[in-house]
């Protein structure tokens, strides 16, 4: 490797540099194949939808799975025909190798997404995702996760107060903020203050497990 470092293909001529190339391609062909196409399990699990508010999330995996079936319609549509014709060029066999890369990683994907859509469906109570308690749940922990952030990262967006405060009269996010505003306006920022962030950080918690899905909600009192 130390000395593939000291080569600059920059000073090379036309000859040497196509040569190289070779050389290079054979010497990395096993790491060039060594790659996990598309999203991980753990990508999808935590970062997708451990974004999303837990009621949410078998939502959120039925949208994933609709646009890849989707995908995987046409892509199907492609694949036989290139398939069918007896002869194809150099282009048609490389499309055709790059169909089959597609199918297989949206395959993967969805495989995934349907694993972790039976796990979060549950959740919905045989729901659908615009019901409007289910919508009220979901905005509600949506936004309290926004507040925590917000709070926790010492700025809370001013539209984010707006839309807490166009939450329905009962919602623990909306009851936590006003609690939370009054506390910070008396200047009581000892005791009061840290219960606050406590409350903050354990919803941070709820709100981002994916191993035991929970239902996040903040102290209402």
């Amino acid at each position: 490797m130390s000395d593939l470092t000291q080569i600059d293909p920059y000073t090379f001529g036309d000859d040497e540099l196509l040569s190289h190339a070779l050389i290079l391609s054979d010497m990395c062909q096993g790491e060039a194949k060594d790659v996990v196409e598309g999203m991980t399990p753990y990508q999808i699990e935590h970062f997708v939808l451990g974004k999303i508010p837990p009621v949410g999330r078998y939502h959120q995996c039925c949208l994933e799975i609709r646009r890849r079936l989707e995908i995987m319609q046409n892509t199907r549509a492609a694949l036989v025909r290139l398939m069918e014709k007896k002869e194809r060029n150099s282009g048609e066999e490389a499309e055709l190798t790059e169909k089959r890369e597609i199918m297989r990683g949206l395959q993967k994907e969805v495989a995934v997404f349907k694993v972790l859509a039976d796990r979060y469906k549950p959740l919905t109570e045989g729901r659908r995702f615009d019901d409007p308690a289910l919508q009220a749940e979901y905005w509600d922990q949506h936004f309290g996760w926004r507040l925590a952030v917000g709070f926790i990262s010492g700025r809370v967006p001013p539209d984010l107060i707006q839309s807490i405060a166009c939450l329905h009269e009962s919602s623990t996010t909306r009851l936590f903020m006003q609690r939370m505003l009054k506390t910070l306006a008396s200047g009581e920022n000892g005791p009061a203050r840290s219960q606050i962030e406590e409350s903050l950080l354990t919803f941070i918690e709820e709100y981002r497990c994916v191993e035991n899905v929970q239902r996040p909600r903040l102290p209402a009192g």
